[in-house]
C-alpha cells in the first residue's frame, strides 16, 4: 500500500512538472490585440478602434478586438481587422474550426491569419487591393 502511494506521488509530482514547464513554455508564444496594432502601425498602417457599439464577430466565445483600417478614400465599406486572441491552444484550435464554418457560406470571406495564441481576419471592405495583406504578414513576423 505505502508503495503504491508513493508512485501515485511520484507520478503527480512528474505531471505537475510537465504542466508548468508547458504554461512557461505557452507564455513566450501570446501576443496582444494592441501587439498587433502596433506592429501595424509600425509598418505605417493607421488604424481606428471601432465604436463600441459596433456588432463584433465572436469566436469560440471570446469578441473581437475590432479596428478600421484608416484611409485617403472614403468608402461605404472600409477595410477592417479582427482579433481574436485565446489562451489555449484548444480553444484556439476550436476557434479555427468554427471560423471555417462561418466563412465557408460568405461572399467575401476575410483574409485569415492564425500567429501564435492569436487568430486575425483582415475584411477588405470596398477596397480592390491587397497591399495591406503583406504588410499585415510582415507585422506578423515581428512579432
Amino acid at each position: 500500500m505505502k508503495k503504491a502511494l508513493i508512485t501515485t506521488f511520484i507520478l503527480v509530482l512528474i505531471l505537475t512538472a510537465g504542466g508548468v514547464t508547458s504554461v512557461i513554455a505557452s507564455d513566450h508564444a501570446v501576443i496582444t490585440p494592441h501587439q498587433v496594432v502596433s506592429a501595424l502601425e509600425h509598418n505605417d498602417v493607421h488604424l481606428q478602434k471601432a465604436d463600441d457599439s459596433a456588432i463584433k464577430p465572436v469566436l469560440n466565445h471570446v469578441p473581437a478586438a475590432q479596428y478600421i483600417v484608416q484611409s485617403e478614400h472614403a468608402s461605404a465599406q472600409p477595410e477592417s481587422i479582427s482579433i481574436f486572441t485565446y489562451a489555449s491552444a484548444g480553444a484556439l484550435q476550436d476557434a479555427v474550426a468554427e471560423l471555417e464554418q462561418q466563412t465557408s457560406a460568405l461572399e467575401s470571406p476575410p483574409v485569415i491569419y492564425e500567429h501564435k495564441n492569436a487568430i486575425i481576419l483582415h475584411w477588405t471592405g470596398d477596397s480592390s487591393s491587397d497591399s495591406l495583406n503583406g504588410v499585415l504578414e510582415e507585422a506578423l513576423l515581428d512579432l
